[in-house]
């Protein structure tokens, strides 16, 4: 049993008749039995405590290095979903330049028939088109409600080497990236024969943008082209207005005259 007693110096402890509330108590008396079980207690609990902390330590651990597998293997699907997704697109490049390779010596041949066809020489060097016809005509074009301009423009007609063969939708791609300038920056075609200006109006239309119309009115401007099949040669063409007359035009884009 716990008594609670007051210290009396070399004399030893005096027992409080007032227990633990006793205002002089100041020492708390065990019997040896006790204090014998008070300190195993408190070394198991010193010791559970321990397992727990170690015990927390190894689960931590144990989550963390899950954690850290988990991640790995989330990383090396990753990986190889990237190195599947690089490898398909590695085989798509090849086949996209194996097909333009096909296509660029299709085209080529294609050129090359049309161009003994059409008589034109020498037949692996002609462009494949061929200045038909450039005209000059009045343009009529409307102002307003009850007021007409005009102006003089000329006409021209480029056969193309596409035959009817070709769908319209082929025809219009091949000669847009054959007649005028490409992405990377290459020569006209169409400047060959002397122009070197393009925009895809009609006059009254492209005249409305008077900053870049005052800029580019001394130019040979190519209007908005159309195709045309001609049944008769069995040819596609391009008729396009354009502000001044041709250059002189090149034995390259010289019709055979027969």
């Amino acid at each position: 049993m716990v008594e609670f007693a007051k210290s009396r110096g070399f004399l030893g402890y005096g027992v409080l008749p007032g227990g633990r509330n006793d205002k002089d108590s100041s020492h708390a008396v065990l019997p040896l039995a006790e204090y014998d079980e008070l300190l195993r207690r408190i070394a198991v609990a010193e010791r559970d405590k321990h397992e727990a902390i170690e015990q927390a330590k190894r689960t931590i651990g144990r989550e963390r290095a899950a954690a850290e597998q988990r991640v790995r293997e989330a990383e090396e699907a990753a990986q190889e979903q990237v190195t599947a997704m690089e490898e398909k697109l590695t085989r798509a490049e090849k086949e996209v330049n194996y097909q333009k390779g096909l296509n660029a010596n299709l085209l080529r041949i294609s050129r090359e028939r049309a161009n003994a066809d059409r008589s034109l020489r020498p037949k692996k060097e002609h462009t494949g088109y061929a200045v038909v016809r450039s005209m000059e005509k009045e343009y009529r074009y409307k102002i307003s409600r009850h007021s007409w301009g005009k102006v003089m423009l000329w006409e021209t007609v480029i056969q193309s080497p596409y035959s009817m063969e070709f769908t319209e939708e082929q025809a219009r791609k091949q000669i847009r990236r054959e007649l005028l300038r490409d992405k990377t920056g290459g020569d006209w075609l169409i400047g060959k024969v002397g122009i070197r200006v393009s925009c895809d109006l009609e006059f009254e239309d492209m005249i409305q943008y008077s900053e870049w119309w005052e800029k580019n009115k001394d130019e040979n401007i190519m209007m908005k082209r159309k195709l045309n099949l001609n049944g008769r040669s069995g040819y596609w063409e391009v008729v396009f207005y354009h502000t001044r007359p041709l250059g002189p035009v090149p034995e390259e884009m010289r019709p055979c005259v027969r």
